[in-house]
């Protein structure tokens, strides 16, 4: 087993600090793990004989969030997929992380990561499943995403905020025309839900928010009839009433009640 360790004189940021990572690699398949989560023991050795046995260019598998103090939770992203036989309905799920990816190298190192400090596999992991030609999953739990107290990552800010758009601007500059609806419901995902939301909690005003949804709703009118949003919550379908109509009063209550139900988890 070839393990090297590399080493950066400055923060590059994740992003980056990835692109330095896929450029050495040598192996036929790329896969990530932040420095402070981990595998089951076994996650390698069953996404690989996935993917072989189904002669898949990449697999997706589902992961567990771990709190401190407070056990773990099961995110089954998979099963909210509506057809997971389809590349455009895995690509239209938004919860996807290079975490929780087995992909081929040549499919990576064919388009780099966005050099974001928040996002980068929101804007990156959509035009990666666009190439592929078969797209296997996995109901089990294989990843465990710790979740810190205080995390940057985690704390709403303007920059947060910005960085959804750009990572939303990345995929949409970059698709080509294809799998249009699954980008659209991306943007409707990043921009109208989780970029109003994130921006909202960290103060932004109200008028910098409004021109974030005007120019969205500009370039995709009829968004409204994506084929995707009845995938989301009650809660997120709400939400996205509120923003419809720019009421900004009942985007802050909602943005609060949020905040407290992450809080508690």
């Amino acid at each position: 087993l070839d393990i090297r360790v590399l080493f950066s004189e400055k923060n590059m940021g994740p992003g980056a600090t990835r692109n330095v990572g896929i450029k050495e690699a040598k192996g036929d398949w790329i896969t990530f793990c932040d420095a402070d989560d981990w595998y089951t023991y076994d996650r390698l050795e069953i996404m690989l004989n996935k993917v072989l046995s189904e002669s898949s260019d990449c697999v997706i598998c589902n992961y567990s969030r771990v709190y401190l103090n407070k056990g773990e939770r099961k995110i089954d992203n998979i099963s909210e997929i509506k057809n997971p036989n389809s590349i455009q309905d895995i690509i239209a799920m938004p919860s996807k992380s290079f975490d929780t990816c087995l992909i081929k190298s040549d499919i990576v190192k064919a388009i780099p990561i966005a050099e974001l400090y928040n996002g980068e596999d929101y804007a990156t992991l959509p035009l990666w499943l666009q190439r592929c030609k078969k797209i296997s999953v996995i109901k089990d739990s294989l990843y465990y995403y710790y979740m810190r107290e205080g995390s940057l990552s985690r704390k709403p800010s303007k920059d947060t905020f910005l960085n959804m758009k750009a990572a939303f601007e990345y995929v949409s500059d970059r698709s080509a025309g294809i799998y249009e609806d699954a980008v659209e419901f991306l943007g409707v995902y990043y921009i109208l839900y989780g970029g109003v939301l994130t921006a909202t909690k960290a103060g932004v005003g109200f008028k910098d928010i409004e021109r974030y949804i005007t120019g969205f709703i500009s370039e995709y009118p009829n968004w409204k009839d994506n084929p995707y949003i009845d995938t989301l919550s009650k809660f997120k379908m709400i939400f996205l009433k509120m923003v419809d109509k720019k009421f900004y009063l009942g985007i802050k209550i909602m943005s609060f009640a949020h905040r407290v139900i992450v809080k508690l988890m």
